[in-house]
């Protein structure tokens, strides 16, 4: 199995009907479409900025993908081939493009849809090669047009081959062996996360409605301070043992769990000046980071056996207030850290505490 790594809160998104070769590394922020091919010691290093792949994607062997801290990403389209020794750093590539063996696409570069890149071409920073062109050298020249059904063909043809090469490998792949309690009991803690998240993002989606994007004005040392201020309730209401106005617990642990994907919001996307944002686009930034929170919890689920079920409820809220207060530290050393992951990281694990209680106590 190839390996899949997440980082800094990240975890990969593969599509359906994938071939990941078993020496294929893919980390991070990457997002890989349906029916794609990665190859054997390729590496996606979603690390530093996001990797996007669209759907019917091979990548061949030894290709390298990656970005510039906050500068630059990667988004490559449908349709298109990536030969070997390939190194694609913060480039956009648009569908239907080919990309020949050992060529070198550098950052802000941008191929357009049906254009063939040489192998062995250089592809410097910034270049804008047009849809439908050939370009090749060092560095990269244009050297003649090419006709869009030409180009369509081609890597239709090439997605075709490879899908065939993948299938091959996918009948020799061994099974992963896994006894049918553990298999079920996988599958329970999920549904529980599903429906658990299913109530926060009632709750999200019927405050949009009355408010609209409101929050989008919130620095995210503000989101911190108010996950705070709810933790810090939670803690008084179990050391008291009652509640004389507003919510009870439950109802400040589907607070954090959607305070805290504001917060990875508004970390990905800065704050606003004013309420910018459609309901349509939050709920789908909202389901995106939920998918990546289970995510994350399915790998720590892996390593950790699920001990988070014999953890006594009041351990999620201090731990929450641990969380918190790292938090407070990291923003206040302007997000430098030295050894630690950062504050997405953080938030990620204040949700998934969070859906842990409401898990429990539902």
């Amino acid at each position: 199995m190839a390996l899949i790594k997440p980082i800094r809160g990240f975890i990969p998104q593969i599509g359906n009907d994938c071939y990941l070769a078993e020496t294929a590394v893919i980390i991070g922020d990457t997002v890989i479409g349906n029916g794609c091919s990665i190859w054997f010691n390729t590496v996606l290093r979603g690390d530093v900025n996001s990797i996007r792949i669209g759907n019917n994607v091979n990548i061949q062997d030894g290709s390298v993908l990656h970005t510039l801290y906050e500068k630059s990403t990667i988004e490559i389209g449908d349709y298109v081939s990536v030969g070997h020794n390939v190194t694609i750093h913060g480039t956009k590539i648009g569908n239907y493009a080919l990309i020949g063996m050992g060529a070198t696409l550098l950052d802000h570069a941008v191929v357009g849809e049906g254009a063939i890149v040489a192998a062995g071409s250089l592809v410097l920073s910034g270049t804008i090669i047009e849809p439908h062109t050939l370009w090749a050298g060092v560095p990269a020249k244009f050297v003649k047009k090419v006709a869009p059904e030409q180009a369509q063909e081609i890597n239709q043809r090439i997605a075709h081959n490879y899908n065939m090469y993948a299938e091959w490998y996918k009948k020799n792949q061994e099974p992963e062996t896994k006894s049918q309690d553990s298999t079920e009991h996988d599958s329970k803690t999920e549904i529980e996360f599903d429906n658990a998240i299913a109530v926060c993002r009632d709750i999200f989606e019927k405050k949009l409605s009355d408010y609209g994007s409101s929050w989008r004005i919130l620095r995210p040392e503000s989101v911190t301070d108010q996950i705070f201020i709810k933790a810090n309730r939670i803690r008084s209401i179990e050391t008291k043992g009652i509640s004389k106005v507003g919510d009870d617990a439950r109802g400040e642990f589907i607070a954090i769990v959607n305070y805290g994907i504001i917060g990875l919001i508004q970390l990905e996307r800065s704050f606003s000046d004013s309420p910018d944002m459609s309901v349509e686009e939050a709920l789908t930034l909202y389901d995106r980071f939920a998918l990546e929170a289970k995510n994350l919890m399915i790998a720590k689920n892996h390593d950790y056996g699920e001990a988070w079920r014999s953890m006594r409820e009041s351990s999620y809220t201090d731990l929450i207030l641990q969380k918190l207060n790292r938090t407070k530290e990291i923003e206040s050393n302007k997000g430098v850290t030295i050894i630690s992951e950062g504050i997405d990281a953080n938030y990620f694990d204040m949700i998934n505490y969070s859906v842990f209680s409401l898990i429990k106590s539902a």
